[in-house]
């Protein structure tokens, strides 16, 4: 298990930023035919993990493309992501932990704001 640490709240400023989602979503469906032709997954297990203030149904379009292009996608089954509270970090180490069992590879975290890095402990173990 990792080491519990202390992150607090992203900043009002990155809280306003996750509004942009809305944007994202519209230039992603444009984008499909380019998103369409990248590389072919391996199976590879990807955790994706939902912005702050979102929740796995923001991220259904990524998990449809990774899904299209060959990566067994998860979703967290957290809720709505508020920050890294303890339940919310614990949660992440489960399901990491479930998505190694049922593929026998360590998942790859992967978020629609980039806050994985933050994350990325609980993946490796």
């Amino acid at each position: 298990m990792p080491t519990e640490s202390r992150v607090g709240p992203p900043s009002p400023l990155l809280t306003a930023l996750e509004v942009r989602a809305i944007a994202e979503r519209g230039a992603m469906t444009a984008s499909l035919p380019w998103l369409h032709r990248l590389p072919r997954g391996d199976g590879h297990p990807v955790l994706v993990l939902p912005g702050f203030g979102a929740s796995d149904q923001s991220t259904a379009p990524l998990r449809r493309l990774l899904r299209r292009l060959g990566y067994r996608t998860y979703s967290w089954k957290l809720g709505r992501n508020i920050g890294p509270t303890p339940e919310i970090v614990r949660g992440l180490t489960a399901a990491s932990f479930d998505c190694r069992t049922r593929s026998s590879r360590a998942a790859s975290p992967r978020t629609i704001s980039g806050v994985g890095p933050m994350l990325r402990p609980s993946f490796h173990e």
